[in-house]
């Protein structure tokens, strides 16, 4: 019966007569996908010791077509993403499993019924496994009429598995898989009049291995893994017979049947002679897949095509053989239609295919793989089909020649377009005309200036930063104001001015792996890159765009962007940077490159000395929570040493015509004139997988990651290989009402200038306040006790604090065991630190927190005007005070924390002092801001004057005393995590 059905089908398939239903402009599509079928199961390809017996596929084989350099992805969901869109990896992000193909990129279902106005009905049966999270809509969404099957890897059981019907619903099948999705096949083909398009996705031959019905399968032998597997590939064969023995004979006539793997097979069955060179791996037992192209239009029978083929490539011949027409293919798509039925025409020149953050590209002879560890395999194809032999070392000129051809090209592939895929894609107008035409002028101006306007001012206003470590976070509180000599810029905005901003990141970030850019998918700013430790932003991206032919109409080329560092100096198309690199736009004044004034002021001759430092030069934190330093650091080895970037210029010319994307060579002009070549110390985000311990402003920390300010491009990083967090936005995130910073125009945060309309928002002050009694040199610290009863008490214990306002006692509950005192804490007038504005009191806890006298945490101011800027007092039995050095405006979101240096008194951390937080505490005998062993020991001997002890009045009787020194010697505070959050 099995050999009658293929004489049947032969003759169907070689038929020549017409029929009146068929359509030759219109054939019917069969794509037939085998699943973990690589090239060593199937005669035509292999003659290995365990081949299937598969007369149907044979069948094929002879009257039609066999592909013997067809490449897949090394894992099934990246192959059927780039069947469905006809796009790499690299361009849908659909680069491993899972993977998730958005509905953004047109599927060939969609562009067919675009092409040809709906004529064709749609199906897909089987393996789905392109959406993630599963979404059973997925299927519709992407233009399918009908669809049923699985939407995971596979069945755990080819005998009792779940399936999705076309209904939506799901139901338990026992039946045969394989065979299952064959009479799905044949009922939905034979109940359409009109031309088809089928889909049929086998999970045969994936795990699990099992015996097939015994109907199904030839072999004798199935005792092993290896037969098994054939078995199962001899089920599949036998359907697919059975399928297109059932296929109406008009119908048959006119269809193209497609039979492709989708990648290579398993690690464990394979039987490639590297048996690790398999599934799941770029080389050729992962990526190397059997194609037949059998029925209507093919000519060629019995024939084998060496072209480079690609999985990719049958989006755009599936829609060339239903009507369509391109100039060479669409997307990454090259339509290898015109060889059904001619040997000869135009071939792909290269193979392309990725995985994950690796890739492999190759000619007709080599290949390269360049790993996700950026290390290079290069084989010779033709003497060592089995990849055995890896020349990256040994390379001739000719071959290192190649290496680099084939390199560049797959850059070209990954940032853009190819201009040597033989296919109208990106930008092109023609196919390929990234090479200016012959007599071509380039008149774009291709200058570079590398030389900025140097210093002309010294800074007049305090450079304000602020660091704290909390709970795992690390809080930055920055004006954004070079400490540094500055020179002022023509870009309009003027000199620096403070700017306010506050910044958040993770003290322990997570290497990802997977760069981030810095910019948006319309290359516009999305994150600054980090903050340098003086406070100021590290923005080094995008400078000026290219400007279309007419400027005034507004029309630019982000993708063609001036590289600042590169183009300085003032005038028309220049960037004027200032002795640091730097300059001021909307976002303050921000470095560009190498920080040259800043960083020779933390280390003299840093920027241009050869000798290798001892330690690195922390001086920044990237917006993911990594370190930044500057030049020297630890390599892979552990070996301190400049560490060098892996970027270079291009060679050739650019591709644009000069009115829409910039002409002339490669010379740094633009950004994106560069290239990542992965040929130095730095990755492509100009940072290295490398441990390193950096004494910080919370102490020594360790990273498993830093990044590196570097004399040559890019100088500051452009991506990040961590997560950024959001406080880091740049563009539409700042600059708005409700940002959190006191952007241009705004006389506080978010208030004033162009933000008159901002809303007014409460104030809540949090803070931990440790107390702590006399010194006990036995055990050589201070001895605490958080909670005594008679320190609580009913009533007002000081007479200048006011816990009732408004006639209106304030205490709302009685006291619990958990509090131990009261607090009080004032808002002030920022230019009138003598006004109060607003008191509050609060509870202290046992645990140091605050609670409001309502019974909520915090204190929450309600009075404070969002025009004003105010400062911050907290007391505790009047000898505490701690009073924010930078006015605060109201509203916003983020926290503003005073913490510590390690100033002691009698042995003990006694007082907390950090960057310009002015700290005041009873005992300051010398006025110096803080209390040290000196102001100690002349508290305890009573030896000081009293006038010098003005405004530590510690009982708040108004006379300053000895018994405010006893108060003071015998009930000591200290300010432990204080924080002021601005809601």
């Amino acid at each position: 019966m099995k050999h009658l059905i293929l004489i049947n089908i032969f003759l169907l398939l070689n038929c020549v007569c017409t029929f009146a239903q068929t359509n030759p402009a219109q054939p019917n599509i069969l794509l037939i996908i085998a699943d973990d079928l690589g090239v060593d199961y199937i005669n035509g390809y292999s003659n290995n010791a365990i081949m299937p017996i598969t007369p149907t596929l044979d069948s094929l084989r002879n009257e039609g077509l066999t592909f013997t350099n067809t490449w897949s992805a090394p894992v099934c969901t990246p192959t059927r993403s780039s069947i469905m869109s006809g796009k790499y990896g690299i361009k849908t992000g659909v680069l491993g499993v899972p993977g998730n193909l958005d509905v953004s990129h047109t599927s060939v279902f969609n562009a067919l019924s675009s092409q040809t106005g709906d004529a064709y009905a749609e199906a897909v049966v089987g393996k789905w496994h392109i959406s993630d999270p599963p979404d059973y809509t997925h299927p519709a969404q992407h233009g399918i009429d009908h669809y049923e099957g699985v939407f995971n890897s596979s069945v755990p059981d080819y005998f009792d598995w779940e399936k999705l019907n076309s209904n939506g619903s799901l139901s338990q099948e026992t039946n045969y898989a394989t065979t299952d999705f064959t009479n799905a096949a044949i009922s939905w083909i034979n109940n359409q009049n009109q031309p088809w398009f089928m889909w049929l996705a086998h999970v045969a031959p994936h795990v699990p291995l099992h015996v097939p019905p015994a109907d199904l399968y030839n072999s004798t032998s199935v005792g092993t893994n290896k037969r098994k597997f054939r078995a199962m590939i001899e089920a599949m064969d036998t359907e697919i017979g059975r399928l297109l023995y059932n296929i109406p004979p008009a119908q048959l006539a006119n269809t193209v049947v497609i039979f492709v793997g989708d990648n290579g097979t398993p690690n464990g069955v394979n039987q490639v002679t590297v048996t690790d060179h398999s599934k799941g791996t770029l080389y050729q037992g992962g990526i190397h897949v059997p194609l037949i192209v059998a029925g209507a239009g093919v000519n060629r029978q019995n024939a084998t095509e060496d072209a480079l083929v690609h999985t990719v490539d049958l989006y755009a011949t599936i829609l060339e053989l239903t009507g369509a027409n391109f100039q060479g293919g669409i997307n990454n798509s090259f339509s290898f239609e015109h060889l059904l039925s001619s040997a000869g025409g135009p071939e792909r020149p290269y193979n392309y295919s990725d995985f994950d953050n690796a890739y492999t590209i190759r000619n007709n002879q080599y290949k390269l793989i360049v790993n996700d560890d950026l290390s290079e395999e290069f084989y010779d194809l033709i003497a060592d089909p089995q990849e055995t032999d890896n020349l990256i070392n040994s390379l001739t000129i000719a071959q290192q020649a190649v290496r680099d051809e084939l390199f560049y090209e797959a850059y070209d592939i990954r940032i853009d377009w190819s201009c040597q895929d033989l296919i109208l894609n990106g930008s092109e107008l023609t196919v390929d005309d990234c090479t200016p035409t012959s007599g071509f002028v380039c008149n774009n101006n291709n200058t570079t200036n590398y030389t900025n306007i140097g210093c002309c001012a010294t800074p007049t206003i305090s450079s304000q930063y602020i660091e704290t470590l909390n709970a795992g976070q690390r809080t930055i509180l920055t004006n954004n104001f070079p400490d540094h000599d500055y020179c002022f810029t023509n870009s309009g905005n003027g000199a620096p001015q403070p700017q306010n901003y506050q910044f958040f990141v993770d003290a322990a970030p997570v290497y990802n792996g997977t760069p981030v850019s810095i910019l948006n998918n319309v290359n516009r700013p999305e994150f600054f890159f980090g903050v340098a430790n003086n406070g100021v932003l590290l923005a080094p991206a995008p400078a000026l765009p290219f400007v279309f032919e007419n400027p005034n109409t507004g029309e630019h080329n982000w993708n063609w962007v001036f590289e600042p560092t590169n183009v300085q100096g003032p005038g028309s198309g220049l960037v004027s940077l200032d002795c640091a690199s730097a300059h001021v736009g909307p976002q303050g004044y921000h470095y560009h490159g190498n920080m040259f004034s800043y960083v020779e002021n933390l280390a003299a001759g840093i920027s241009t000395t050869n000798t290798i430092p001892s330690e690195p030069l922390h001086i920044g934190w990237a917006a993911d929570g990594y370190p930044i330093v500057y030049r020297y650091g630890p390599d892979v080895n552990g070996n301190m040493k400049e560490l060098l970037p892996s970027y270079a210029l291009r060679n050739g010319d650019r591709s644009g015509d000069g009115v829409n994307a910039p002409c002339g060579p490669f010379n740094g002009r633009y950004t994106n004139d560069y290239q990542y070549l992965a040929f130095a110390d730095l990755d492509e985000c100009n940072g290295i997988q490398q441990n390193i311990t950096l004494t910080t402003d919370n102490g020594t920390e360790t990273f498993d990651y830093f990044y590196v300010i570097t004399e040559d491009f890019p100088q500051i990083p452009r991506c990040f290989m961590g997560t950024p967090d959001t406080s880091f936005g740049d563009g539409a995130t700042h600059g708005t009402c409700s940002d959190g910073i006191q952007g241009q125009g705004e006389t506080g945060i978010d208030c004033g200038g162009l933000c008159n309309a901002c809303s007014l928002g409460n104030i809540n002050v949090q803070l931990k306040l440790y107390l702590e009694g006399p010194y006990n040199s036995s055990i050589s610290e201070m001895e605490v006790n958080l909670y005594n009863g008679n320190l609580l008490p009913f009533a007002q214990p000081f007479n200048v604090a006011p816990y009732n306002y408004n006639g209106i006692e304030s205490v709302l509950f009685y006291p619990s065991d958990d509090i131990v005192d009261w607090v009080l804490v004032q808002a002030r007038d920022a230019n009138n630190w003598d006004t109060v504005i607003e008191s509050r009191a609060c509870f202290l806890l046992k645990d140091g927190t605050l609670m409001d006298t309502d019974g909520t945490s915090g204190v929450n101011f309600a009075s404070l005007n969002s025009a004003t800027n105010y400062r911050f007092a907290i007391y505790h039995k009047g000898h505490l005070g701690v009073l924010t050095a930078s006015a605060l405006s109201v509203p916003t979101t983020n926290t503003y924390d005073f913490t510590t240096s390690n100033i002691t008194a009698e042995g003990v951390q006694q007082v907390k002092f950090k960057g310009n937080a002015h700290v005041l505490h009873a005992g300051d005998f010398d006025n110096n801001g803080i209390v040290n062993n000196l102001d100690f020991n002349m508290w305890t001997s009573n030896s000081a004057i009293v006038n010098s002890y003005e405004h530590f009045d510690a009982d708040c009787n108004g006379v300053v005393n000895n018994q405010d020194f006893n108060l003071w010697n015998i009930n000591r505070s200290k300010v432990g995590e204080t924080s002021i959050y601005l809601n």
